[in-house]
């Protein structure tokens, strides 16, 4: 199966570079994408020109529900009170959830949980 873009997706070519898909053109043998790309270069693609790039947040998402882990921005202490950092990576243990990371802000907060957890 063929892969199917759309607009908005991030793709790398091997000429142009990374770029974002503009247009989608269905015909009847093929579809072709338009893309924009960081050089200016502005072209029109199949899907077998073209290769994914996974967006950030999206990696960071996968990475949440393959590890089971989630986001709260209601961290507390053991006593109940809630303290200053916004956002916390949290998982589930066997009666408490465990902080993996917290900081001001919530991709930093993945991405030191990711970090932590790849060592």
């Amino acid at each position: 199966m063929t892969r199917q873009y759309r607009f908005g997706d991030r793709v790398r070519h091997p000429q142009h570079g990374e770029g974002f898909v503009t247009a989608v053109y269905p015909d009847e043998t093929e579809v072709c994408f338009e893309v924009y790309f960081a050089n200016d270069t502005l072209g029109t693609y199949t899907a077998a020109e073209l290769h994914p790039v996974p967006h950030p947040d999206t990696e960071r998402l996968n990475w949440l529900t393959k590890n089971d882990s989630a986001l709260t921005e209601r961290l507390c202490d053991e006593d109940g009170s809630r303290l200053d950092t916004p956002f916390a990576v949290i998982q589930k243990q066997q009666e408490h959830f465990e902080v993996l990371a917290a900081a001001a802000d919530i991709r930093q907060a993945i991405d030191t949980a990711m970090r932590q957890k790849a060592v």
